[in-house]
């Protein structure tokens, strides 16, 4: 399979136009479709249809497209239906149709949904639109999303109108079911005034949805817990000023989907697992549901993960056989089996996969002081506990033709294919093979275990004994590489500049450094598993190019200044400090 990114040339077009900021907005929804990812706290009826109005290009009608038998989209202009039209394409997605014209909007549906922006408040578009709706069959849940800035006064009146008009049919009948979301950061519309507005509907709405920190960059989805506290963390996140209104309606108190899938989850004979906060939007495209149950012994934790693309599916798949093997592998011993989570569940609900984890105890090391953080006895004690469990899977291998190959040169070239690059490109590389070649063919080396993200965000430990309790994300591991690179790439996110500097060059740093704690350990994993000195340079990389391999397939080769700082700027440091 190859690892070329498809080719969208009406998304690629508009996208180069755009600013580094709106671009990293606009590949989020096109691509990974996080602004949708609130459809599972939504009824979502599997098999049903939906109505959706969008005030301009998003992907979010994709999002409920997946579980939909039929989606059909109002509102959007010839180049925006064009290259929503492309996306779906793209993620094989046909049961999608852009309506030319409202007078096209015939029903009945299931779902009616709003996407209101700013342009449509008083231009008289949404109210077109709001009549045609009157007079079409119309479902069974409907929403109401105004996701852009305005002025508040007058859109407080305006809504009010609106509202009536797109729910009147049977408003003051609302039942307990009735739902609200309220998004965040806009000074347009405060909760205070969304109460305000509509005091006989929300009096009786029974839960609340809210996304924060705004719709293009969600990052938390939360619901009323239904007087049940939510921990202090979580609270803090969801705190701040309502940023506008989405009111919605059911015609029954409809379970969401996240209920119901909640309660397949659940067997009659045990307590049913519930969420335990707000469930997190992760870029890449996925969302991370905490869970809990009153079990017989004691309450149990879980993470519940729901992929929202198909990339994302794939990288949980891969997680799950990690922890498979890791679990089944001979050796190791119960304290170290005890540091990976277990797949409860795994599967599809209703057409979406899902998997259902157990929830390790402790917070990641990246959440802690970093007085914590940087504490030498900590930091040996995590490696030592890491380097115990690599020699676990370790083997030494001679480095011949095939295994070369496998080692190095794999992801050279699916990254070359990755990024299409030229021909003089492509030959500068090679002097990457050509030194791998020199320092390392021939020779024995133990290979194993990489974890390939294994950083203090992924290790956990408990705050008051620091003890480690746990390793996560599992999904970019590799069972066939240089043990080396993990121990690289903790040093350089232990770094505090390392989200601002490219990883290579702090890995250079590091390396050439003759004091201090990492060059303690990185000699203390040389002489453990038989590497030498001068083999870190071609260690970093290696490390370098399985960095990029964590993008293979997204759009990030799109964006001309990603690839000149990660690619280009990086081979030419290269090639000035290691290369001859």
């Amino acid at each position: 399979m190859g690892h070329r990114t498809p080719i969208l040339p009406r998304f690629t077009q508009f996208y180069l136009t755009l600013p580094d900021n709106l671009g990293a907005d606009f590949i989020n929804d096109g691509i990974y479709e996080l602004p949708g990812a609130w459809k599972f706290f939504t009824r979502l009826p599997a098999g049903k249809s939906a109505l959706v109005y969008c005030s301009g290009l998003t992907a979010v009608p994709l999002a409920f497209a997946r579980h939909l038998r039929r989606v059909e989209i109002a509102g959007l202009n010839t180049e925006e239906a064009e290259i929503l039209s492309e996306l779906a394409r793209l993620k094989q997605l046909d049961n999608l149709e852009v309506l030319p014209a409202l007078a096209a909007i015939t029903g009945p549906y299931d779902q009616i949904i709003v996407l209101a922006g700013a342009r449509e408040f008083f231009s008289g578009q949404l109210a077109a639109f709001a009549e045609r709706v009157q007079t079409a069959a119309t479902g069974e849940e409907e929403w109401l999303l105004f996701v852009r800035g305005a002025g508040a006064p007058a859109l407080a009146d305006w809504s009010k109108r609106m509202l009536r008009r797109l729910l009147g049919r049977g408003a003051p009948a609302l039942p307990a079911g009735a739902v609200r979301l309220c998004l965040r950061n806009s000074p347009a519309l405060s909760r205070e005034q969304v109460v305000a507005i509509f005091p006989a509907l929300l009096q009786l709405v029974r839960a609340e949805l809210r996304v924060s920190p705004d719709f293009m960059r969600p990052k938390w989805i939360s619901c009323d817990t239904g007087g049940r506290a939510v921990r202090p963390a979580r609270a803090a996140a969801e705190s701040g000023a309502g940023r506008l209104l989405i009111a919605g309606k059911s015609a029954a108190a409809a379970s969401s989907f996240l209920s119901r899938l909640l309660q397949h989850l659940s067997p009659a004979e045990e307590s049913g697992w519930q969420a335990r906060g707000p469930g997190r939007v992760l870029s890449g495209g996925k969302v991370q549901v905490e869970l809990w149950r009153q079990a017989q012994a004691a309450p149990q934790q879980a993470l519940l993960k729901l992929p929202l693309i198909a990339s994302a599916e794939k990288r949980l798949q891969e997680n799950a056989t990690t922890l498979a093997r890791l679990h089944q592998a001979e050796g190791l011993a119960p304290e170290q089996r005890r540091l990976f989570p277990v797949t409860l569940a795994a599967g599809k609900f209703e057409q979406q996969r899902f998997q259902l984890e157990s929830f390790l105890p402790g917070r990641s090391l990246d959440r802690l002081p970093a007085a914590v953080v940087q504490d030498p006895e900590l930091i040996h004690q995590i490696l030592q506990c890491w380097l115990g469990i690599q020699e676990k899977f370790l083997r030494p291998v001679r480095v011949d033709d095939e295994i070369f190959r496998r080692l190095f040169l794999e992801v050279l070239e699916a990254v070359q294919e990755w990024l299409a690059l030229a021909p003089e490109v492509r030959r500068r590389l090679q002097r990457l093979a050509d030194y791998w070649r020199r320092q390392f063919g021939g020779r024995t080396l133990a290979c194993g275990l990489v974890h390939g993200d294994f950083s203090i965000k992924n290790v956990m430990i408990a705050p008051e004994s620091r003890e480690i309790t746990g390793l996560i994300d599992w999904d970019l591991a590799d069972f066939f590489s240089l043990p080396t690179m993990d121990v690289l790439h903790f040093f350089i996110r232990l770094d505090s500049r390392s989200f601002r500097e490219v990883p290579p060059v702090i890995a250079l740093r590091l390396i050439k450094s003759s004091a201090g704690l990492p060059p303690r350990h990185f000699n203390e994993v040389a002489e453990r598993y038989g590497y030498q000195p001068a083999d870190w340079p071609g260690v970093v990389m290696l490390y370098w190019l399985h960095r990029q391999r964590g993008y293979l397939g997204s759009p990030k080769n799109l964006n001309a200044r990603f690839v000149r700082r990660q690619f280009h700027q990086v081979l030419e440091l290269f090639e000035r400090e290691i290369l001859p």
